[in-house]
């Protein structure tokens, strides 16, 4: 970090803000249906609200709590309490009376105003009406109020335990408003739309530019209504989540107005960006803001109306002023470039931990040697090569499912598009054995099994939930954000009846499973992995089974048969089968990517490059079966087998990654001149590559080169030459280890417009997490310009 800048002081903020409002008195601070205040009657009633507060016990630096509705009082009392350096903390009207009475006590709170009579009675505190219509027109500013007083607090409800309450000083309120204004044309003639879902940093920059403030209880209305207040009120700036910004996709209409559209708390994706330009003018911002409720503002992405979109997940952007966000591992150091890990924000402005919970705040919270204060936000993301942050998912989302890291936010990406489904949260329940296993709980009329069998083709076999669950209504915060916690399975969701072994396959494979799991609890139907297998008892069961039948299966191959004992019957009696198009990634568009197969016959080394892939873009791959053939068998005859399954389509794009280029390669000869292909780091016949990719394999396996075979033992490999290939257009992607004679040999043999582009990793890294999704934004991009 090269430093920081200093933070803007709450009271030269205030001052400042009541000399602009002096100038315009009578125009219009704030709207809420028919009412309406002037500046200088806000002004008044902050000050009338001060001194009530003062009258009733509180002083500097303690909280005022309040409950009550978000329009006029809300903001009054806000102001009121930075006037007074009191610590202004909202709490949610949905939250019971002890939850209420709970986050006061912790807060140890010397105020609550409501008009709520709550049940449990605490004399702790003092209970306040809602202000009033009452005024004093003599000025109330606070002295000497120390730098470290809250300026506000936000609240969760403690469900889970101690309420969770964290806050920032006035200085970072004050000097975050400011940064907003920055980003921002947010100014005096700008209508600023409250409805109850933003931060109190944004709404203080809205009065303190002299906006005007038009508020609106979005929980009370419905989209339509919500979409007729942005329009009758011509509201310019508009702050809120994703999730009340989506109900608008069913109003029809537009909103010319909508100058600046601020999304945060959670992704948003090329179906937002969409709405916002059916909804707006050319040239309106919308900006994707990475915050939490720790902290107001760290980064964000700006995007026009009109402009190319390169992203179908959008990124939170760029560092915003003296921040730091670093990306680090799980023991806390940072990670490569590109890589995926833990976002965590240093920055003096990160407050000093939760209030009244030294516990949680010690965990989150710390504080590096140069006094710079850090928060592991417990969000995973990763920096591409621009310096743009990319939110992945939550650390806690993130989980190893049948030997496979699953974002259930990528799953239920998948799920939405499905027209009877109307909302839908994907998580992880424990089940059988204590094993992590994906559910599916939705909103919809689609039946559980019709909903799996239309899922079945966008996913991957590996990424399908375990249970679909149909609910009236997913459980969520007055935010409208999911509460994952209260999501339960039936108690009768996981006595699914076993199917006994129909074939003789289907029994033999069962012995075989009993020998490598110890017990006899599952049915044909039953995926490996949520039976008790893993990685290292997936490897023995293939030794078995491959010695008991005589084939040469793979892995990925017992993967993409779901696992299962059924699955894995069908591969082993297809004998005349010798390889198959297996569905990597659905797609809207003529656009199909046909992956070539690695060593092995294998395809899964695509996954993560497949689903970084945009929604229009299908992706396939070929599942190579090479039973009772060893490493000699030539190349041509390989893809002469495989081509035989790829669409001979002008939309069809070939493309091959280490040893799959070549067979990539072949294929796309065989199909004849013309088409499109993409080569990632492909392994040529142009230098000793292929000697040090096996002296690698020894090395990783711990065993003697010799046992891997000689070059007899690879002879297709080595002879293999290829022939010039005509083309429409061919891109070479490379990386950290590529090597200069393979590019220059391919380049050669591409009979066309060739272009080279570099992405960061290795050779064996390139296709994996973050530099996956650099490798598919770039083939998106080429897909754009290279010729069909």
């Amino acid at each position: 970090m090269n430093g920081f800048s200093p933070l803007s002081s709450m009271d030269a903020f205030l001052e400042a803000t009541a000399s602009r409002w002096a100038k315009m008195p009578e125009k219009i601070a704030l709207k809420e249906g028919d009412q309406a205040l002037k500046f200088f009657e806000l002004e008044a009633r902050a000050n009338c609200m001060a001194r009530k507060l003062v009258a009733n016990g509180v002083g500097i630096g303690e909280f005022v709590g309040y409950l009550g509705p978000t329009g006029i009082p809300f903001v009054v009392t806000c102001w009121a309490c930075l006037k007074a350096g009191m610590t202004f903390m909202p709490i949610s009207p949905k939250f019971p009376d002890k939850s209420v009475v709970d986050i006061l006590t912790t807060a140890n709170a010397k105020a609550f105003v409501s008009d709520r009579i709550l049940s449990i009675v605490d004399a702790k505190f003092c209970q306040m009406g809602l202000p009033d219509e009452e005024e004093d027109t003599q000025p109330y500013h606070a002295a000497n109020v120390p730098a470290t007083v809250l300026a506000a607090a936000s609240t969760t409800s403690g469900s889970t335990g101690i309420p969770k309450i964290s806050g920032e000083t006035r200085e970072i309120k004050a000097t975050v408003a400011l940064q907003y204004l920055e980003m921002t044309d947010l100014g005096d003639r700008s209508i600023f739309g409250h409805c109850g879902t933003l931060s109190i940093p944004w709404l203080l920059a809205a009065l303190h530019a002299g906006a005007c403030v038009t508020c609106y209880d979005a929980a009370a209305g419905s989209a339509q209504a919500l979409f007729d207040w942005l329009k009758t009120d011509k509201v310019t700036h508009w702050h809120n989540y994703p999730a009340l910004y989506r109900t608008l996709c069913d109003v029809d209409g537009a909103l010319p107005d909508l100058e600046t559209l601020v999304l945060c708390g959670e992704p948003i994706f090329r179906h937002d960006f969409e709405l916002f330009e059916r909804l707006t003018r050319p040239g309106a911002t919308l900006f994707n803001i990475y915050a939490q409720q720790e902290y107001s503002l760290g980064a964000a992405f700006e995007i026009r109306n009109g402009e190319r979109l390169a992203f179908d997940k959008i990124p939170v952007g760029r560092v915003i002023g003296e921040n730091d966000l670093q990306i680090l591992d799980e023991d806390g150091k940072p990670v490569g470039p590109r890589g995926i890990g833990e976002i965590t924000h240093r920055s003096l402005r990160v407050p000093e931990g939760y209030v009244g919970n030294p516990e949680r705040s010690a965990q989150a919270f710390g504080a590096g040697a140069d006094g710079v204060r850090s928060f592991a936000t417990g969000d995973l993301g990763y920096f591409d090569k621009e310096g743009l942050l990319h939110f992945v998912g939550r650390k806690d989302d993130r989980v190893k499912i049948r030997n496979f890291n699953v974002y259930p936010a990528d799953i239920e990406q998948e799920i939405k598009p499905h027209p009877e489904v109307d909302a839908v949260a994907v998580t992880v329940k424990y089940c059988a054995r204590n094993l992590p296993r994906l559910a599916c709980f939705y909103e919809g009329a689609v039946a559980p099994a019709d909903l799996k069998a239309w899922l079945s083709d966008r996913i991957s076999a590996f990424m399908m939930p375990q249970f679909f669950v149909p609910v009236k209504a997913l459980p969520r915060t007055m935010t409208g954000k999911l509460q994952r916690n209260r999501l339960d399975l039936p108690q009768n969701v996981s006595d699914a009846e076993r199917i006994p072994a129909r074939t003789p396959t289907e029994q033999a494979l069962t012995e075989v499973w009993q020998d490598i799991l110890g017990h006899e609890d599952f049915g044909v139907a039953d995926n490996f992995f949520d039976v008790g297998g893993d990685s290292l008892r997936a490897m023995e069961l293939l030794l078995l089974m491959n010695k008991r039948f005589g084939r040469l299966l793979t892995l990925d191959q017992v993967i993409m048969a779901e696992a299962s004992i059924q699955g894995v019957a069908e591969l082993i009696e297809a004998n005349a089968e010798r390889s198959q198009l297996r569905l990597l990634k659905p797609g809207d568009s003529k656009t199909h990517i046909v992956v070539g197969h690695v060593y092995g016959g294998g395809v899964t080394d695509y996954l993560d490059f497949a689903r970084a892939t945009g929604g229009e873009i299908r992706v396939s791959g070929i599942c190579a079966d090479y039973s009772q053939r060893n490493r000699a068998y030539p190349i041509r005859q390989k893809a002469k087998e495989a081509a035989s399954h790829v669409p001979n389509d002008p939309a069809t794009v070939m493309m091959g990654y280490s040893y799959g280029g070549r067979i990539a390669f072949e294929i796309a000869q065989l199909m004849g001149a013309g088409g499109r292909i993409v080569l990632v780091d492909p392994i040529g016949p142009f230098s000793n590559r292929l000697i040090h990719w096996l002296e690698d394999i020894a090395k990783k396996l711990v065993m003697p080169r010799s046992e891997l075979g000689t070059e007899r033992n690879y002879l297709g490999d080595f002879v293999y030459r290829p022939k010039p290939l005509r083309t429409a257009g061919a891109l070479l992607i490379t990386c950290e280890t590529s090597h200069k004679e393979d590019i220059i040999g391919w380049s050669a043999a591409l009979d066309g417009p060739v272009e080279v582009l570099e992405v960061p990793g290795t050779h064996w890294d390139i296709l994996r997490g973050a530099n996956a999704i650099e490798v598919a934004n770039k083939v998106q991009d080429w897909l754009t310009r290279a010729p069909t």
